[in-house]
């Protein structure tokens, strides 16, 4: 499988789902699309990237064939990652998240925030040391853990009481949370392990 060509239609497919229910959908589900358009920016960073290096110029770096334009954006990436997070989480705020209810300017800025944050970081990833990766893969799990905290918890400011939630967050939860982690734990086993 050319896993090259599925991340480009996948990071497709999420973002356009992910734009059509932000455009149309409530605040609950809005506040969900953030983890699409995250997931669908850091896929069609990494095609980019993958796309883009010719196939002979790869190294091996910690058993991994790793591009060599990686190499050549490791201090970025030590820069360009943090800028990246940030782009991110502060739309996770609910002070700021409301805004996008109420200014227009904020409601366009930021889904393509979200985008580009995640675009960076999947176009960078491949320039960072495993334990890197880990530490970032076990904070995007944390992100979308604490998005589900968020939403519950501001409920009633987001439009919503408790118990409308809470089968949104139930779904997230299996549809996403849970692949997140056994992704992330079978990445780390692989590594570790050598399996």
């Amino acid at each position: 499988m050319n896993y090259v060509i599925l991340a480009k239609y996948v990071g497709f497919f999420l973002a356009s789902i992910s734009v059509i229910i932000y455009s149309f959908a409530g605040p609950i589900l809005r506040i969900f699309t953030f983890q699409g358009l995250v997931v669908s920016g850091g896929l069609l960073g990494w095609y980019t990237l993958i796309y883009n290096n010719p196939k002979d110029k790869v190294i091996e770096v910690d058993g991994e064939s790793v591009p060599t334009a990686s190499i050549m954006l490791r201090r970025k990436a030590l820069v360009g990652i943090p800028l990246s997070i940030l782009l991110i989480a502060m739309w996770e705020d609910p002070s700021i998240f409301i805004t996008t209810f109420s200014d227009p300017f904020s409601f366009a800025l930021a889904p393509i925030s979200l985008f580009i944050g995640g675009f960076i970081i999947g176009y960078l990833i491949s320039s960072l040391k495993f334990t890197e990766r880990a530490l970032l893969y076990l904070l995007g799990l944390m992100g979308s853990m604490s998005t589900i905290i968020i939403a519950y918890l501001d409920s009633t400011a987001l439009g919503a009481n408790q118990v409308d939630i809470l089968s949104v967050v139930l779904t997230l939860i299996y549809l996403v949370i849970v692949p997140e982690a056994m992704s992330i734990i079978y990445y780390i086993m692989r590594k570790v392990k050598g399996f």
